[in-house]
């Protein structure tokens, strides 16, 4: 019992905050749900996007929230649903119309 009271690891999940622990489940969900849909089933592709747009929905970093579109439109791209992907790469440029990775995800999609 000792060795779980003393844990680093329970001590850091401690110290989050309800919105802290949301995020980062619904992190943990995007990323499990994108990996089952590129290498495992794609007709789940729709359920990891849904759950890669709860994330961005929650998400306060703008940055983070970027990433995750590009993760979105590579996953999209992956799973053969480039109509989609262009959507979502299309909005990581209208943040910034010289993303390099943006730029790429679009034309890559309209291919």
């Amino acid at each position: 019992m000792t060795v779980i009271k003393n844990s680093p690891y329970i001590t850091f999940i401690d110290l989050l905050t309800r919105e802290q622990h949301y995020l980062y489940g619904a992190a943990i969900r995007a990323d499990c749900l994108d990996v089952v849909a590129t290498i495992v089933d794609q007709n789940r592709a729709d359920e990891a996007l849904d759950a890669l747009h709860e994330y961005i929905n929650i998400d306060t970093d703008e940055a983070r929230k970027t990433q995750t579109r590009l993760i979105a439109g590579k996953m999209l791209l992956n799973t053969g649903r480039g109509d989609k992907a262009l959507v979502e790469y299309q909005t990581v440029l209208a943040g910034d119309p010289n993303d390099i990775e943006g730029l790429l995800g679009v034309g890559l999609a309209l291919s």
